[in-house]
């Protein structure tokens, strides 16, 4: 007699089960509002946007997206999900009338089963508002790059229907200020708030980022001397690669300063053989967004035949395709960054699913995606973690972010140049951890779970309305 059919789940892997398993018709598909960067766009979020509402899509749940700063008609995508009017600015916070702003009329003309957002805290005040007036859930997926979480964000916070963390990093900062700020904190009694209450017996939960990992996965050594050949790389023997957007929390001049450092360190006839390609949207900050010339610095700092830029300006039409942005990594031999701190690290993840080992500073998420403590070699996991110098607090929002030792960093630099067996057991730690942390389909399975069990839940204080702008 054959085996039973319903055991042959067993035979599958875990990742094709838990694909059965969402096949099943355990609920009805959910009608989903979505508000974040246009998913078209080739960004951060604008990537992630895209991969989860095609997977949620494919599921047969109606998902609309207000893709901030489209105000076109709707536009149905051929994934399956449709593209609306966000207003002009403000992520659906323009005012329609004295009252009523633009997400307030989207929320009453779709009737969305819940409204999901991916963007900054200090961005979602008005979702708040406009969700719990109409009694719509809010599912929050929030970034924290930086410590501590701000006393500022409390009435938001507290207001939020379900908050969802990008990272450990996130939940843990945002554990620490509810023991500081509950009802029985250890706050000053003037500064605790009992709408935190809910958060010391009610878990939130971290959903990673995801990787495509059969577009980004390791090359061979022959693929990637050919590619280097055809995109016209300089013929280096090492090859740094640091995808960032060019704007303060970034750091490139930095970045830049520690790679001539580190060629200082060696003798006048290898400089030659070591370069980096840097991705940074707009090198020359042509549209004033924050960022530096850095062509400028790269000449002012002597790098001309050390350093490239792999694009020309912030507008998508010039950007690199997902298949482009993974040769990319797959050219290079290590990606590096300076940043100031991340939310997630999407960069990061998408260059060790490439195979590449990482040099990150010990900042914010650096811990849980690169693996160990220490800088010592000796404790090495996916990556080297760099030293900071200091600390400092940014404006507006108070957020506390890291300055990199640019000598460690070139000390850093010059360490992974020069371990070729080291790096290849950090390259395969670096893919297992992502294929088994970071894959799209089991991360859309978490997601779909939150937005149902957020959809049956009444908001913990009424659908109050009263946060402050």
């Amino acid at each position: 007699m054959g085996v039973p059919f319903k055991t042959m789940s067993v035979l599958l892997s875990p990742k094709e089960q838990a694909y059965e398993n969402s096949l099943e018709p355990d609920h009805e598909p959910l009608r989903i509002l979505w508000g974040s960067e246009q998913p078209t766009r080739p960004t951060g979020y604008g990537v992630v946007s895209r991969e989860l509402i095609k997977r949620l899509a494919a599921r047969g749940h109606e998902v609309f997206v207000m893709g901030w700063e489209y105000n076109g008609e709707a536009i149905r995508h051929e994934e399956g999900w449709t593209l609306i009017h966000s207003g002009i600015q403000g992520q659906g916070s323009d005012h329609v009338n004295g009252e009523h702003n633009v997400l307030d009329y989207t929320l009453a003309t779709i009737r969305p089963d819940v409204y999901f957002s991916l963007t900054d805290i200090w961005n979602t005040p008005h979702m708040v508002r406009s969700c719990n007036s109409q009694g719509v859930p809010h599912v929050a997926y929030l970034p924290i790059d930086g410590s501590p979480f701000s006393y500022q964000w409390k009435e938001v916070i507290g207001m939020t229907h379900t908050p969802l963390w990008m990272s450990k990093f996130g939940l843990q900062q945002f554990e620490e200020f509810v023991a500081r700020y509950n009802s029985e904190g250890h706050a000053h009694e003037s500064l605790r708030d009992p709408y935190l209450d809910r958060y010391t017996y009610e878990p939130t939960e971290v959903l990673y980022h995801g990787v495509d990992t059969e577009l980004f996965k390791p090359v061979t050594q022959e693929q990637k001397i050919q590619w280097r050949a055809e995109l016209g790389v300089p013929q280096w023997e090492f090859v740094f690669v640091s995808v960032g957007r060019n704007g303060n929390r970034k750091q490139q001049p930095r970045l830049l300063e520690a790679f001539r450092m580190m060629l200082d360190g060696m003798p006048e006839g290898e400089r030659h053989k070591y370069g980096m390609i840097m991705h940074t949207g707009d090198p020359a900050n042509s549209r004033g967004l924050g960022g530096w010339n850095l062509p400028l610095m790269v000449k002012e700092l002597g790098l001309e035949g050390n350093v490239t830029f792999s694009d020309i300006d912030s507008n998508p039409i010039h950007g690199l395709t997902r298949e482009q942005m993974a040769k990319l990594y797959q050219v290079g031999d290590c990606h590096v960054l300076a940043t100031a701190g991340e939310g997630f690290g999407i960069p990061t993840i998408e260059a060790m699913a490439c195979g590449l080992p990482v040099i990150v500073p010990d900042n914010s998420t650096a811990r849980e995606l690169v693996g160990g403590t220490t800088y010592s070699s000796k404790s090495l996991s996916r990556g080297i973690l760099v030293k900071n110098d200091t600390f400092i607090t940014g404006p507006t929002q108070g957020v506390k972010l890291s300055v990199v030792s640019i000598e460690d960093l070139a000390e850093q630099m010059t360490k992974m140049a020069g371990w070729s067996k080291k790096r290849k057991s950090m390259s395969k730690r670096a893919r297992d951890w992502v294929v088994e942390n970071c894959d799209w389909d089991l991360l859309t399975d978490k997601l779909e779970a939150i937005l149902y069990e957020a959809k049956d839940k009444p908001h913990p204080h009424g659908n109050n309305t009263e946060v402050k702008a």
